[in-house]
């Protein structure tokens, strides 16, 4: 090969790598931060300060899928965390499918049940009959809960 050969292979890859960095940071400036570093990858639309976590608070949350979709307790979760709740685990629920998703709350707490039925979009709150171990909300995704669409994520 000649010197001019690999000057030109050498511009070309440089002018190909710019402007892929160009285009990434337009997609992450025009896209609501789905695609920057440290955020879920399903934000898709301003966040609703009345679902979000209350301040100061660390709630803890259980996702579990009801349904015989796979991943959408891991599709839950991405959402649940968006609105700055603490998810420490995700699995799937022994009976399915359930038609309606249920938030279980722990007692006098349905307020943040009804924070979290915001952020989903559905959702029926009630109170635990007893003292939930380790979370303060269970959640048990069911049929009706539609999770926002995945971008295309290498």
């Amino acid at each position: 090969m000649t010197r001019t050969a690999i000057a030109a292979a050498v511009g070309a890859a440089l002018l190909v790598a710019t402007g892929g960095a160009v285009a990434w940071r337009q997609m992450s400036a025009t896209d609501g931060g789905a695609l920057t570093v440290g955020s879920s990858p399903l934000r898709t639309a301003p966040r609703d300060t009345a679902a979000t976590a209350p301040a100061g608070e660390r709630v803890r949350v259980r996702v579990l899928n009801g349904t015989e979709t796979s991943g959408l307790a891991r599709r839950g979760t991405f959402v649940l965390r968006d609105y700055g709740y603490d998810v420490v685990d995700y699995a799937n629920a022994e009976d399915v499918p359930l038609t309606a998703t249920t938030i279980e709350v722990a007692p006098g707490r349905l307020a943040l049940g009804e924070r979290i039925k915001r952020a989903l979009g559905v959702g029926t709150v009630r109170a635990a009959p007893e003292t939930l171990p380790y979370v303060d909300v269970i959640v048990v995704l069911g049929l009706d809960w539609k999770p926002p669409t995945q971008p295309f994520r290498p």
